[in-house]
């Protein structure tokens, strides 16, 4: 069932969840890769090895009802044997390497943005004020850097032709 929730419920995927605690405000789900082998995400090799750091990266994931979830992923190292790089696996259901909410979460930030502050969105979902407004920065700057191409290409068509 909790696998099943994490799949369908927050867009994880390629993670088995371990153990769930609940609490009166807060749905902590424990999760683990379920990739027995990882490439190096610096030079691509398949000559890798993947190592248990025994450490968790806790994650914040949508809300069930009222209740906060937070997904506490045990992290695990990539050792590449070709070029040497020790890295942190890649965490698939976030949008980059340092942060502490899922994609998912980030796209309920930017619908509640349509209607709401950027401070009231914050105490809504938890999150600082200002990874709200770094969540917002990044969801204009694809929207208008993407429609920005969009135009230079079209009017390049029209002065070529």
């Amino acid at each position: 069932m909790s696998t099943s929730y994490l799949y369908h419920a927050q867009g994880i995927r390629g993670y088995k969840c371990q153990k769930t605690e609940r609490t009166a405000e807060t749905e902590i789900y424990y999760t683990i890769s379920k990739a027995s082998h990882c490439p190096c995400p610096k030079c691509d090799s398949i000559e890798t090895s993947v190592v248990k750091t025994g450490k968790t990266r806790d994650i914040l994931g949508l809300f069930v009802g009222l209740k906060k979830t937070i997904l506490r992923v045990a992290t695990r190292r990539i050792i590449c044997q070709d070029c040497g790089a020790s890295i942190q696996e890649p965490i698939c259901f976030c949008s980059d390497s340092y942060v502490r909410h899922t994609k998912w979460a980030a796209r309920f930030a930017i619908v509640l943005r349509a209607d709401m502050s950027i401070r009231a969105v914050a105490q809504y979902t938890g999150m600082n004020w200002e990874t709200v407004k770094e969540i917002e920065e990044d969801w204009l700057m694809k929207k208008w850097l993407f429609s920005e191409v969009r135009f230079f290409r079209g009017f390049l068509r029209q002065c070529l032709t």
